[in-house]
């Protein structure tokens, strides 16, 4: 098996990537879900976030990221809402999101001239890319094309998100502990239980229909047992089918 990649190097001055069940305050995930991933390969390609769901779950497209942050701040948003009795209002929102955020982003396909559109359209999006609101403008430094993945397990991966709850296999890596400045706050992992794929109805409006668990690694720890990894050149990375009916590798 063939596998095709690419791994897009991206930088934002603010980033924010809310969970869904948010209401007045948005905390912000440390790396983009597996859904906005997709959302913003769509966003690349043209296409609605419904299109792009069917296009992923049509061709298997693995998604996976690896990145970090200097620093989290918040703002206050205004919104419009619609009332009981359909009367609108305002209310204040309490955004968290990340500062000068950098990372890498990765997909991969077995179908070549898919990959290849996924590709070109990376290389000249057809739409402005963010990484949260209208406002998270996202650089895109580098796109890289990577022909032939591998397959294979590793320890050695931080800063990315993992299938599954993975605390009870992971352990803190003391080497880079020790060489962590005293200033530095060191980021735990986070176990999330996250939407990956909706319904939509005829207004555009979506519906999160089914939820993944995933594990968010920080700098200082890694897997006691090594997982299943993909190989984009020197960069080891986990990918999810998070719209594949047949599961995840």
């Amino acid at each position: 098996m063939n596998l095709k990649g690419i791994s897009i190097e991206v930088e934002a001055i603010s980033a924010s990537f809310r969970e869904a069940a948010g209401q007045l305050y948005h905390e912000t995930l440390p790396l983009p879900p597996p859904s906005t991933l997709a959302g913003f390969a769509g966003a690349a390609m043209g296409k609605s976030f419904e299109e792009t769901l069917s296009f992923f779950k049509r061709y298997h497209i693995g998604v996976g990221c690896q990145g970090n942050y200097q620093g989290k701040g918040r703002d206050l948003w205004n919104y419009e809402k619609i009332k009981s009795g359909g009367k609108s209002g305002t209310d204040i929102v309490i955004r968290e999101f990340l500062y000068e955020f950098r990372g890498k982003l990765f997909y991969m396909c077995e179908d070549k001239e898919i990959a290849k559109e996924l590709y070109n359209a990376f290389t000249a999006p057809y739409y402005g890319l963010t990484l949260g609101t209208s406002d998270d403008i996202a650089k895109l430094s580098k796109v890289t094309w990577h022909d032939d993945l591998k397959i294979g397990k590793s320890s050695e991966i931080d800063n990315t998100w993992i299938y599954g709850d993975q605390l009870s296999n992971l352990e803190l890596d003391w080497e880079k502990i020790s060489k962590t400045p005293i200033a530095k706050t060191i980021k735990p992992a986070i176990v999330k239980l996250l939407p990956v794929d909706y319904t939509f109805e005829t207004d555009g409006a979506r519906q999160a229909c089914s939820y993944q668990t995933f594990t968010f690694l920080g700098d200082n720890q890694k897997p006691t047992n090594p997982v299943s990894v993909y190989f984009f050149d020197d960069t080891v990375v986990s990918l999810c089918y998070i719209f594949n009916e047949k599961g995840n590798e």
